[in-house]
């Protein structure tokens, strides 16, 4: 079976979601730039991964390099109970660097948040990918 036999690819108002590694359950979401992130636009995107991408061990590489950042409630959300734990049994977010606006944001999101399942950051997506084939 070929890790990418579907081939899908999902354009979302939030971003786009595809799969990563279809054998291991490894769906990408890559935000696009410039956008606000809103709990509304989560929600969609959730509903998505759980339409299009079907695995019994969903885990998700989130490619936040080009988010602009994200409100307080959002972030919120996204940690919660409903958010990204409720769909994913792992959580890898890539960044390009430490030191952009999304990495900052990421560093404290890890820190300040109870991490429900195993979620690290990286800055290389092969470092990523690797981790969650691990899992």
């Amino acid at each position: 079976m070929n890790k990418n036999s579907s081939n899908k690819v999902i354009e979302t108002e939030l971003g786009t979601l595809y799969w990563k590694d279809e054998e291991k359950g490894i769906v990408c979401g890559k935000t696009k730039p410039n956008v606000e992130v809103t709990i509304e636009l989560l929600k969609t995107d959730f509903e998505a991964y759980v339409k299009y991408f079907h695995h019994p061990h969903r885990k998700l590489l989130l490619n936040m390099s080009d988010m602009m950042g994200a409100k307080k409630e959002v972030r919120d959300f996204f940690a919660g109970s409903e958010g990204v734990y409720k769909y994913f049994d792992a959580v890898a977010v890539f960044v390009h660097s430490r030191y952009s606006v999304a990495g900052i944001i990421g560093y404290v999101a890890l820190k300040v948040y109870p991490l429900q399942k195993p979620t690290q950051m990286f800055f290389k997506e092969e470092d990523a990918i690797k981790w969650l084939k691990s899992l």
